[in-house]
């Protein structure tokens, strides 16, 4: 059978950003001209590259590249522009935000995102992984109804790429993720990479120095009782049937 998907530009740049990951380029758009930023460091576009030259044109801030050379700059071959949610869905660890509402991806590219559309990605992300799984181990057993559901969802997603990308604002959110600065003895939470004072054993987002609560029993860090929310991983007070980030059910 003809596939329904088979020229849809999203899902094909979709199925480029798996292969090639991690080789991701952020378009700072805010120089002039607009810098071009990998995981090692500034990059350009090759010269043969038909992106060359009109980097300020390009309708994404996210690009993918297949190669990477060094001559008197180190040039990119072979870039072009992807959807963030490829790269939310295709790309590496993703970790949840909700208190500064970003994604972050191998913990050094950050996304604006609410925390309701974050929980939905991560949530069809897994999804989407345990699916991939079982075709692997049993590539011709049949899908469930659940699993046409999730191709549905991944396939519609990026055959409305423009429709539903995220805003500029969203786009913006993108950058470098720093390491914050304080004073010695001062760390950086290692769940929410948020600064916590040396005096302080656990974070605000309720990790401790070494990514636990710091309770025994107590998720986050909270009073014995509290409970963890299965849809986002947010510590919510014993007292409350619901998680006050995305209102799932306690468990």
């Amino acid at each position: 059978d003809e596939d329904p998907y088979g020229g849809v530009t999203g899902l094909l740049k979709a199925v480029i950003t798996a292969g090639l990951y991690p080789n991701i380029i952020v378009l700072d758009a805010s120089k002039k001209p607009p810098k071009l930023i990998t995981k090692q460091g500034e990059v350009f576009l090759h010269p043969a590259c038909l992106d060359f030259g009109v980097e300020s044109k390009l309708d994404s801030k996210m690009l993918v590249y297949h190669e990477m050379v060094k001559t008197a700059k180190v040039y990119v071959r072979d870039a072009t522009t992807i959807d963030p949610y490829a790269l939310l869905l295709f790309g590496g660890q993703i970790k949840v935000q909700h208190r500064s509402n970003r994604i972050i991806v191998d913990g050094w590219l950050a996304v604006a995102s609410s925390p309701k559309t974050a929980v939905l990605v991560k949530q069809l992300r897994e999804r989407l992984e345990t699916l991939l799984e079982r075709k692997i181990d049993a590539p011709n057993a049949p899908l469930s109804e659940l699993d046409q559901r999730v191709v549905l969802s991944v396939a519609t997603l990026f055959s409305t790429e423009k429709s539903a990308a995220p805003p500029p604002s969203a786009m913006q959110g993108f950058q470098q993720q720093p390491q914050q600065q304080g004073k010695p003895g001062d760390w950086n939470c290692p769940a929410c990479n948020n600064l916590v004072f040396a005096s302080k054993s656990i974070c605000r987002c309720g990790s401790g120095r070494n990514g636990q609560g710091g309770v025994p029993g107590a998720p986050g860090g909270g009073l014995p009782g509290d409970w963890r929310c299965p849809g986002c991983s947010s510590s919510v007070f014993a007292s409350k049937s619901s998680c006050f980030k995305c209102g799932a059910t306690k468990p």
